[in-house]
C-alpha cells in the first residue's frame, strides 16, 4: 500500500514591448497543478498436500488510482481574467485467482492441472472547466472490463536420470466489454496453445496475461 501527492505552482508576469523594470506587468498567468497517486495490493498463497498430490491456491488483488487536475488563470492587457481547468481520474483494478493440483516428486511422471480466472477493470473520466462552467470531455468517460479464464495442464516424464520429456496444453477464453461514452463488446473464442517445455509454457502464460488490458 502506498501513494504520493505532487503540487505545482507556476506564475508568469508578462510585460509588453519592454523588459521587466520593476513596474507592474501588463498581464500574467497562474498555473496550479495537482497529481495524486494511490495503490494497494493484497495477496493470498496457500498450499496443502494430500498423499502424493499438492494443492496450491494463489490470489491477488490490486488497486491503482491516479488523479490529475490543473487550473489556469490568465489576465489580458485589459486586466480581464479568464479561468480554465482540467481534471482526470483513472482507476484500475485487477483480481486474479489461480489454483493448481500437481503430483509431488515421487513418481516418474509428474502431471499438473490448473485453472486461472482474472478480472481487470479500467475506469477513466475527465472534465474541463471554462469560465466556471464544467463539462465532460467527449469520449473520456469509459469503463473497460476484461474477464478471462484459463485452463492448463503440464507433464514431465523422466525416462532416466539424464533424459526427460515435457509438454502441456493451455486453453483460454476471454471477453472484453466497453461501457460509458463508448459501448462495445468482444468475445474471444476458445484458444488452445500446445508447448513442449516449461520455458515455452511460461512465455505463453506471460503473453496471455498481458495481451488484452
Amino acid at each position: 500500500m502506498g501513494g504520493d501527492v505532487w503540487k505545482g505552482d507556476t506564475h508568469r508576469d508578462i510585460f509588453s514591448h519592454h523588459l521587466p523594470d520593476g513596474s507592474m506587468p501588463e498581464s500574467y498567468s497562474q498555473l496550479n497543478e495537482k497529481k495524486k497517486f494511490k495503490m494497494a495490493e493484497i495477496g493470498l498463497d496457500w498450499t496443502k498436500s494430500y498423499q502424493i498430490w499438492k494443492w496450491h491456491v494463489v490470489g491477488l488483488g490490486l488497486i491503482n488510482d491516479r488523479q490529475y487536475e490543473y487550473q489556469l488563470d490568465e489576465s489580458d492587457l485589459l486586466n480581464e481574467l479568464s479561468q480554465s481547468g482540467f481534471k482526470q481520474d483513472r482507476l484500475k483494478t485487477e483480481l486474479i485467482a489461480r489454483t493448481t493440483l500437481s503430483m509431488l516428486d515421487l513418481e516418474q511422471i509428474k502431471p499438473e492441472f490448473g485453472i486461472e480466472i482474472a478480472h481487470n477493470r479500467l475506469d477513466t473520466a475527465a472534465s474541463e472547466t471554462e469560465s466556471g462552467l464544467t463539462t465532460s470531455v467527449e469520449g473520456a468517460d469509459v469503463i473497460v472490463e476484461e474477464l478471462r479464464g484459463e485452463f492448463f495442464t503440464t507433464f514431465s516424464y523422466e525416462l532416466n536420470t539424464s533424459l526427460s520429456l515435457e509438454g502441456g496444453l493451455i486453453a483460454e477464453l476471454s471477453k472484453i466489454t466497453v461501457s460509458g461514452d463508448s459501448e462495445q463488446e468482444q468475445s474471444f473464442p476458445l484458444t488452445l496453445h500446445i508447448f513442449k517445455n516449461q520455458k515455452e509454457f511460461q512465455k505463453i502464460e506471460k503473453l496471455l496475461s498481458s495481451y488484452y488490458l
